[in-house]
């Protein structure tokens, strides 16, 4: 870190989402329209090739999974890439394979758990739970406790717990249960409604979830009942 701020060249798919370090001085950038590859040795920005899977649209969330397999959660899909950024895989309500194929929409996040259970977050079919094992989706909604279908970012507290910002509240949900609690301005929110592709978990467990009028941040350890 030298403490300067440099302006790099602006990438050609426009607005930048997410940014994950893909080694060997790379940066991997999520975009509105594609992916793209910043190399900070050439300062040159490159475009991912899809191939055969359709284009990414608005890449909201970067991790790794794993050795050599890092997830790209887009709008329109997940997208699986290895260390050499190249898509080798891809998960979406248009995938060619059947067995590929989503039961929804439009993402906005993505949790994978300890066990290997996926959680996705849409943007307007509620929470679905998927194992990948044998291929099977469970979905929660309305009549689990959430306030709304429009689900925004994920962030895990604890193994069984999973916070759940929404456009109407903040919810807690319990997998063993598989129910919500979603918190609101009558609970103390200072906002109801939480922007798509905003949260973060520091290193204190702290959790934090940008609202469209600034930030809620809470330790879950310090809540009744904790997690």
């Amino acid at each position: 870190v030298t403490g300067k701020t440099i302006q790099k060249q602006q990438s050609a798919s426009e607005e930048i989402w997410s940014m994950y370090p893909s080694g060997g001085n790379r940066i991997l950038l999520g975009c509105t329209k594609n992916l793209d590859v910043y190399d900070c040795n050439a300062d040159t920005i490159t475009h991912i090739d899809p191939g055969t899977f359709p284009v990414p649209q608005l890449v909201y969330r970067i991790f790794a999974a794993g050795e050599n397999r890092i997830i790209c959660v887009a709008s329109n899909g997940i997208y699986e890439l290895d260390n050499t950024c190249r898509i080798r895989d891809y998960f979406g309500k248009n995938a060619k394979a059947k067995a590929h194929q989503l039961p929804f929409e439009t993402i906005n996040d993505l949790h994978i758990d300890r066990q290997g259970v996926y959680w996705f977050a849409t943007a307007q079919d509620g929470l679905f739970r998927w194992d990948r094992t044998r291929n099977t989706f469970t979905h929660y909604g309305i009549d689990e406790g959430f306030l709304t279908a429009k689900l925004c970012r994920i962030e895990a507290a604890g193994p069984g717990i999973l916070w759940i910002s929404t456009d109407f509240g903040l919810a807690r949900f319990d997998k063993e249960s598989g129910r919500a609690k979603t918190y609101t301005t009558a609970e103390g929110l200072h906002h109801n409604e939480f922007n798509s592709s905003s949260s973060f978990k520091d290193a204190s467990g702290n959790l934090w979830f940008g609202t469209i009028d600034g930030c809620v941040y809470f330790n879950p350890e310090d809540l009744p009942g904790k997690t």
